[in-house]
């Protein structure tokens, strides 16, 4: 008996460690498929990251690869010359950027809030204007009882009208975006600049952004490229003339100038030499002649090699990266041209043995000018215009008669050039005052020209300002 209580204990014994075996065995069972799920699950997390699109903008040059383009899936929302504005995931966009004739490429900043939109001031603000108002709004999306507000949406444009054209032929279209990120901001600017023309309007962007949209250089190539065609931009001057970004590459664009008619025949959008090394671009001069540039590097050097069969100057505009817009005339026919900065940080370009100083220099996308003298709707009744403090100068414009600009100017500033250019940027007036010349008065009539606003452009050595001029 005694023998089988003690194999009943072992037993027992036994039981209780195969129990505790089977426990341990679970145990680690149940933690390995936990693991496994945690890792399934960050896959799951990772895949859907993956598989959302963000908005983008890229530059792209003449050897672009379509097949290679293709395969990144990027639905292309927008052109603009060179630049793109697509929507890509996360994923594709790194394989985008190692494609062949992609020269550049930046995501949208990320803003996840909501924007409102006060139609009433709006409509009050800009009333009377007789021209094409777009808001570019960079705060976030539409809320959707603002949304509800609008005129008429065009989703796939990314716009909604704030007031239509009415039987009014002076009333003021105002269109807005509706969701914000610089692919999306740019995407409407295309859609404003193309109904502008459609109604024959000038286009007035008024741009409310963050700031931190300067710091993508492609979106301020896309603006500073619809500002050198007549789009007046206006905003807040302490965000938009702030730097472009330390890492930008100057950029350079180049036109086909008449010195005679003072038009630009023919333009090409703004490149980085690093982005065009290898290739070449051709320009058409208003006598029809060609003029070809070449981009190459050559003993450690970024060269622009030229040569102007046409009888037109070329104008190099520079897009630098402290968002200063540079201007310069190139009278030689055939050169090598090298972008240079001076110690003081003065841009120039060596023209062979010379060197070539801008003519003109501003900030990008502004003009300099106040905001609140940005419009100057004209009356018959001569009115005061408030111009920068670093001028002396007192000036009165007005409209005595239809399709007449009568300008009075005193105290004037040394070395001042008088410009007025129409709707196109054509230059309908040009006055350059000798030094004895102290004040101007003068009538200029208008009649050869069916535009309904110009610009005026006051500049000397220490001082630039424009100034836009509604006809009534």
């Amino acid at each position: 008996m005694k023998k089988q209580a003690e194999n009943s204990s072992q037993n027992e014994s036994i039981m209780h460690s195969g129990d505790d075996s089977l426990s341990r065995v679970l145990l680690i069972v149940a933690i390995v498929l936990y693991t496994f799920s945690l890792v399934l699950l960050a896959n799951l997390v990772m895949a859907d990251e993956q598989k959302e699109t963000h908005g983008a903008l890229i530059k792209v040059n003449n050897k672009l690869d379509g097949d290679a383009f293709a395969r990144t899936n990027a639905t292309v929302k927008s052109v603009h010359g060179n630049i793109l504005g697509i929507r890509i995931s996360s994923s594709d966009f790194v394989a985008l950027n190692k494609v062949k004739g992609v020269c550049a490429g930046q995501l949208d900043q990320k803003n996840e809030g909501q924007s409102a939109v006060k139609i009433e001031s709006i409509k009050l603000k800009f009333s009377g204007a007789n021209v094409v108002v777009g808001i570019l709004d960079n705060s976030g999306t539409l809320h959707p009882k603002d949304l509800a507000q609008l005129k008429k949406i065009e989703t796939d444009s990314n716009i909604g009208f704030i007031s239509y054209r009415s039987d009014d032929p002076t009333s003021t279209i105002i269109i807005r975006n509706l969701k914000g990120g610089e692919s999306n901001l740019v995407q409407s600017l295309a859609y404003m600049q193309e109904y502008a023309r459609t109604v024959n309007k000038p286009l007035i962007i008024e741009m409310i952004l963050g700031g931190k949209e300067m710091a993508n250089p492609l979106f301020v190539q896309v603006c500073q490229q619809m500002a050198e065609t007549g789009v007046q931009f206006v905003g807040a001057s302490s965000i938009i003339s702030g730097p472009i970004g330390t890492k930008a590459a100057v950029q350079l664009a180049f036109s086909t100038f008449n010195s005679k008619t003072g038009q630009i025949t023919d333009r090409s959008d703004f490149w980085a030499i690093s982005e065009v090394k290898e290739q070449q671009i051709m320009l058409l001069g208003s006598d029809n002649k060609t003029c070809n540039i070449f981009f190459q590097t050559e003993s450690g050097f970024d060269k622009v090699y030229m040569s102007n069969s046409s009888d037109d100057r070329v104008m190099v505009t520079i897009l630098t990266a402290n968002g200063e817009v540079n201007y310069f005339h190139v009278i030689n026919k055939e050169t090598a041209l090298i972008p240079r900065e001076l110690l003081n940080g003065t841009p120039v370009l060596e023209d062979g043995l010379a060197g070539i100083y801008p003519y003109h220099t501003k900030k990008a996308l502004f003009n300099g000018a106040v905001a609140q003298n940005q419009f100057v709707a004209l009356g018959r009744a001569s009115k005061s215009i408030q111009l920068h403090a670093e001028s002396g100068m007192a000036l009165h414009v007005g409209s005595p008669s239809p399709r007449t600009l009568a300008m009075s100017l005193s105290n004037l500033d040394k070395s001042l050039e008088i410009k007025i250019r129409n709707e196109r940027g054509e230059t309908v007036y040009r006055n350059s005052p000798d030094a004895d010349t102290k004040s101007i008065q003068t009538k200029i009539n208008l009649a050869e020209n069916s535009d309904d606003m110009y610009f005026l452009d006051l500049t000397s050595p220490e001082f630039y300002q424009s100034i836009a001029l509604q006809m009534n």
